[in-house]
């Protein structure tokens, strides 16, 4: 995963990546605990100083088009369901580059939350001191 800063926008960061996760909680907590070589450290240090972070995912690609694709909106849920922030999405629409239906978020972080989660995989990340 990678976050972007958006040339000439002081308030956006992009997210991409999120479709090659198992999971929305896989792609949070790579999102909270890896380290990001551009940035030298979790990816989440990167994101900070911008309020909004955006991301997108296909809904439907154009040589699958009866097989709904769903990995935006279940990252979205698990952010409202964890209270990751708020995130708005858009109408799907057809890419006219690629030909698939993409749907893009944009997401407002509550950072205090994602700190807090962050701190709950580092404990849970810690290795176990043996020596007794």
């Amino acid at each position: 995963m990678e976050v972007f800063e958006l040339s000439g926008c002081c308030g956006i960061r992009e997210l991409s990546g999120i479709g090659y996760y198992a999971s929305p909680a896989a792609c949070i907590k790579e999102l909270l605990v890896n380290d990001e070589d551009e940035y030298d450290g979790p990816a989440i240090d990167s994101m900070m100083d911008r309020p909004f972070i955006i991301f997108s995912a296909v809904t439907c690609y154009k040589h699958q088009p009866n097989v709904p694709v769903t990995y935006g909106d279940k990252l979205m849920r698990y952010i409202r369901r964890h209270k990751l922030g708020t995130v708005v999405p858009t109408k799907p629409v057809k890419n006219p580059g690629s030909g698939n239906t993409v749907k893009a978020y944009i997401w407002t972080p509550d950072y205090a939350n994602l700190r807090a989660l962050a701190a709950k995989y580092e404990v849970e990340s810690k290795p176990v001191d043996d020596d007794c």
